[in-house]
């Protein structure tokens, strides 16, 4: 199973816009905005997936971009400096639940993906800069 993961997480990641805003002052959801390049401790194989979160309707929405291709989150929140949102990753006849939880300062951020089959795995993000 690990070696799974390590694959699909490898090929993961996000892109869209970027803020660079992060005052203090910003709301814990427009810290999160943005686009993000995420490191795992898994290896060189895996890259870094990109991690891209935008508000629709308002509500935060996001998806992430590996090697195994682009897949929509769920379930995206922000207060205060931390966050969460989970991915469901179909595998077989069955599907197994990621759910990253961590804190966000400045244009970076760190924490754990958690899943019920899985130890935890840390990871870190920075934010990408805006494109012109």
């Amino acid at each position: 199973m690990i070696p799974f993961l390590m694959a699909f997480l490898g090929g993961m990641g996000l892109a869209g816009p970027a803020l660079s805003d992060t005052a203090p002052g910003k709301s814990a959801r427009s810290r999160l905005l943005g686009e993000w390049s995420l490191t795992l401790p898994l290896g060189d194989a895996l890259g870094n997936p990109e991690l891209v979160i935008y508000e629709k309707r308002n509500q935060l929405k996001g998806w992430m971009k590996g090697p195994r291709g682009k897949m929509r989150l769920k379930k995206v929140e922000a207060k205060g400096d931390q966050f969460t949102f989970s991915q469901v990753i179909p595998m077989g006849a069955k599907e197994i639940k990621l759910t990253f939880e961590g804190t966000i300062r400045d244009d970076r951020m760190q924490g754990v993906i958690k899943s019920k089959e899985f130890p935890k795995l840390p990871f870190k993000g920075v934010r990408n800069p805006p494109q012109d």
